[in-house]
């Protein structure tokens, strides 16, 4: 708790103390896996220095699947060339690579000292008047090999979907 504020610090001694029940999140559903709970305890860690780190998170094995995902259907990095017999899917050397800038910590640290209103302004301010990357919105690549079994499956939300063909009104 070193790097919290005195409230929170406060706050967190004040509860009782309570132990691990990580176990119970196996029995939340049927399609709970252990890999799913043993990332979610890493990165759930009350401790910031025994927190998963970002890199550590995206290593894990549970993410695995998903990131081929994302590479065969969504992504930008990965590309089909269509020269070759089959449409040969031509993957990114590196699935997770590092930002040349990473987050600078002392900005936490400043809004650890706002009041929770003034906070909630501040990101609310910093969520809508954001500028996407490089001008571009993030979107779903249409021209993905994958993207009609994406945009079949649950995972699709109606918002990524090209409009219906079909007048519903």
């Amino acid at each position: 708790m070193k790097y919290a504020c005195e409230g929170a610090r406060n706050h967190v001694l004040r509860a009782p103390f309570r132990v691990n029940t990580f176990h119970r999140m196996r029995q939340l559903s049927q399609h709970t896996t252990d890999d799913a709970v043993q990332l979610l305890a890493m990165m759930l860690q009350f401790d910031p220095d025994k927190r998963a780190t970002v890199d550590q998170a995206l290593k894990h094995c549970y993410l695995d699947e998903g990131r081929m995902r994302f590479h065969s259907c969504m992504c930008s990095c990965c590309y089909t060339n269509t020269a070759v017999p089959g449409n040969t899917r031509i993957f990114s050397t590196d699935p997770d690579p590092m930002h040349e800038m990473p987050f600078d910590p002392k900005w936490e640290k400043e809004l650890s000292r706002l009041s929770m209103f003034d906070l909630r302004d501040r990101m609310y301010k910093f969520v809508t008047e954001r500028t996407p990357l490089f001008g571009t919105p993030l979107c779903i690549n249409p021209s993905s090999a994958a993207y009609k079994n994406f945009a079949s499956s649950s995972v699709a939300q109606a918002s990524e979907l090209p409009p219906s063909p079909n007048a519903w009104d």
